[in-house]
């Protein structure tokens, strides 16, 4: 993989509402350049290249046969992750993939084995844990602030139908669970310091006439004892929430990307940081973080900043939650 004088070349599969979201993080990150884009719908394709620039395939196996793609960022539907992955890997490509890694174990697997394969340098985009707010409180956790982590929940709450919903999030690979749950799964892994080791849950469609759920409840055991709680609710009517909370020995943690920090003592909460006063957006923050993490893994000085195993793992234990809402048993994650 060569690095060219003008930085490494990215090629973002699917021109969605994520894979602009990257192409604006990507202009603000040194080194980089997006240099190719592919969508199967042209008109939306030809949108992407004429606000963000490449070249534009109608085709993604034509942009990973495009020498000036060294990178390549998946953004595509859930179901068509491991198929794309395995084709950008066996091109020799390293690999942003955006979450969750797949719908389904098998498809995972096979992600994980063509990563180990080939070799290519390879990370699952989960970007809370590179927003300012999640890394604040990580640096507060490791130094004590609340003692040993032991409850956390962490939530999702937002307008299922909002004007970004594609249609294939209301079919097979998609759904409030699936989609957003990952997100909560990650957070608590990350804050917790923990790996899942059980789930019992309730994955549902509540509030919408529907294939997929609206609704996933998830009470998760950690392997070195903490507990955790997952709410992933796509409402009809009411308000969003963002926040994860972390009730330790010593105290508690809220925290929101949006919102920022606040640390709980003494039967009161007091803010340590705030991301609305930043003046910038934090999710495009983080996402330039997420590049900035994954590039250095790219160059080879550090290893991969969330690996396909730990993908595996986020996507295991969502699944676990579906297989629980239909036993009504708690369910070991694989």
């Amino acid at each position: 993989m060569a690095a060219r004088n003008e930085g490494l070349g990215v090629g973002i599969v699917g021109a969605g509402f994520f894979g602009g979201e990257h192409a604006r993080a990507l202009a603000t990150v040194p080194g980089v350049r997006l240099v190719a884009a592919s969508a199967r719908r042209r008109e939306r394709l030809d949108r992407f290249v004429a606000e963000h620039g490449g070249r534009a395939y109608a085709r993604y196996v034509d942009l990973l046969a495009d020498p000036a793609v060294d990178v390549v960022c998946i953004a595509l539907p859930h179901t068509l992750h491991a198929e794309a992955t395995v084709a950008a890997a066996r091109a020799g490509k390293a690999i942003m993939l955006e979450k969750p890694m797949a719908p389904t174990l098998a498809d995972c697997e096979a992600i994980v084995r063509v990563v180990a394969e080939t070799g290519v340098p390879f990370m699952v985009a989960h970007p809370y844990r590179f927003m300012a707010a999640y890394q604040e409180a990580q640096r507060l956790i490791r130094d004590g602030a609340i003692g040993r982590p032991v409850v956390g929940m962490a939530s999702m709450v937002k307008d299922w139908t909002f004007g970004r919903r594609e249609p294939w999030h209301l079919a097979a690979g998609g759904g409030m669970w699936l989609t957003n749950g990952c997100h909560l799964v990650d957070r608590l892994c990350l804050l917790l310091d923990d790996r899942p080791k059980d789930v019992r849950a309730m994955v549902e469609a509540r509030f919408h006439p529907q294939q997929v759920d609206d609704v996933g409840v998830g009470l998760i055991g950690f392997e070195g004892g903490a507990i955790g709680i997952a709410r992933a609710i796509g409402y009809r009517a009411g308000a969003d929430d963002h926040w994860t909370e972390i009730q330790g020995t010593e105290g508690a943690l809220r925290v929101s990307h949006n919102e920022g920090v606040w640390l709980g003592r003494h039967g009161a909460w007091e803010r340590v940081s705030s991301e609305s006063d930043a003046g910038s957006s934090p999710l495009l923050d983080g996402l330039r973080a997420e590049w900035e993490a994954f590039l250095a893994h790219v160059r080879g000085e550090t290893p991969s900043p969330v690996p396909a195993e730990y993908g595996r793992l986020m996507v295991a234990t969502i699944l676990a939650g579906v297989a629980s809402s239909a036993s009504g048993q708690v369910v070991l994650v694989k």
